[in-house]
């Protein structure tokens, strides 16, 4: 029971950081949605998986030539837990480049080996994160150390191959690429601030157009530009205090377009669709310096838009009176709890019908308000027309 609860207490901690985990059985071998078949897409293979468990009775962090790393825990009845690929810190880009030069990755791959990056979560307090490690593995191992295994790279470097000429045009792409990145970090700041028209000339400058163009024109390679896209406007959002409710909705809606897609896509086109609609949920959803009191009851509200939102109810939720409540919400958000409820599931449904969520009576019930006449008269008194038109509107333009 002991060692039941130690494992759920890690498997808790790794949930935490979202790192995926997996229990594996012998014979063991490398999977490529162990990585999100990026190391396939990027044509590498993984060729030293079973140095992965050569720490029969040890806890093991294994570094791959990729500077990803993955967890190896010794389980009993002969299985391990596999936990990874994740970060410890930020690539810095130039290195990143030089390293794809290293590993022979082609030149229309490069775009593909920072989605690799992006998607693997980073655990930036390295210290605190190896200080669990030891007192975990002292708990459940006996022993306070872990193993610590790089993967070696083995191939020459590029400038015993490169002629001058070669070295002149990777430094050419190096400072490229220096200045794209540049201009995403003032891109995304742009996002978390809400301002979609400053956000879309960044990431429309000619910097972009000239990375895009050198990469290839494959399905594949462009839905994982998109979802490079989708990651940083959805982190950058996240940034600005937007509730994880909102996160999720449209984060999984560009997901499921972007991997639905069966032609090339305008990537243009459609990532000024995602700055556009995440800079909205910015400016409806930014917060004002709030109490802490009020802060939850306004989170707990954009969680709950479609259940029972009644004075009383939030007010014995939180413990506390319901006339103090009332007050200091008025006093501190400039409106009744009730006019902001209403605000936020008429926002709920603006939201909804952006993204096209739904049928307009499934978006009633999801704002909360069920009876479709009402939730009708409702809208047309905010936006001056039914969902229906509102609707037909979003989806001509």
């Amino acid at each position: 029971m002991f060692e039941t609860n130690l494992l759920n207490l890690f498997f808790d901690f790794l949930d935490r950081l979202e790192i995926r985990r997996r229990i594996l059985h012998a014979p063991y071998q490398w999977d490529d949605s162990y990585d999100f078949s990026f190391r396939q897409n990027l044509g590498l293979a993984m060729k030293d998986f079973d140095r992965f468990f050569s720490c029969p009775d040890q806890l093991c962090v294994i570094t791959d030539e990729l500077n990803c790393h993955y967890l190896v825990l010794p389980l009993p009845r002969g299985r391990h837990l596999l936990a990874g690929p994740y970060l410890t810190q930020s690539p810095d880009f130039l290195h990143m480049q030089q390293l794809a030069t290293r590993l022979g990755i082609k030149d229309d791959r490069k775009m593909d080996l920072s989605s690799f990056y992006i998607h693997f979560p980073r655990v930036l307090e390295r210290g605190k994160f190896e200080s669990f490690l030891h007192a975990f593995s002292k708990s459940y191992l006996g022993r306070d150390d872990f193993a610590q295994i790089r993967l070696p790279l083995s191939l020459p470097r590029p400038t015993d191959l490169l002629s001058v000429q070669g070295r002149k045009t990777e430094q050419a792409a190096f400072s490229l690429l220096e200045d794209r990145y540049a201009k995403e970090a003032e891109g995304l700041r742009y996002i978390t601030e809400g301002n979609a028209s400053a956000a879309e000339a960044a990431f429309t400058d000619h910097v972009f157009d000239s990375l895009e163009n050198r990469a290839p024109s494959s399905l594949r390679s462009n839905k994982n530009y998109l979802i490079v896209c989708n990651t940083l406007f959805r982190k950058a959002t996240e940034a600005a205090g937007v509730h994880p409710y909102y996160l999720n909705e449209i984060s999984r809606k560009f997901a499921i377009r972007i991997e639905n897609m069966q032609e090339l896509p305008q990537n243009y086109s459609f990532r000024r669709d995602m700055i556009h609609q995440y800079c909205n949920l910015v400016q409806s959803h930014r917060g004002g310096g709030q109490s802490e009191l009020i802060s939850r009851v306004n989170n707990y509200i954009d969680a709950n838009l479609d259940g029972d939102l009644s004075l009383q109810f939030i007010a014995n939720y939180y413990s506390v009176n319901k006339s103090y409540l009332s007050t200091r919400f008025k006093k501190e958000m400039g409106q009744t709890l009730s006019s902001y409820i209403l605000d936020r599931r008429l926002d709920r449904a603006i939201y909804l019908l952006n993204i096209d969520a739904g049928s307009i009576q499934e978006i009633a019930v999801a704002c909360g308000i069920p009876d479709l006449s009402y939730f009708t008269k409702l809208f047309h008194r905010e936006k001056k027309m039914t969902p229906s038109q509102y609707r037909k509107i979003i989806r001509s333009s």
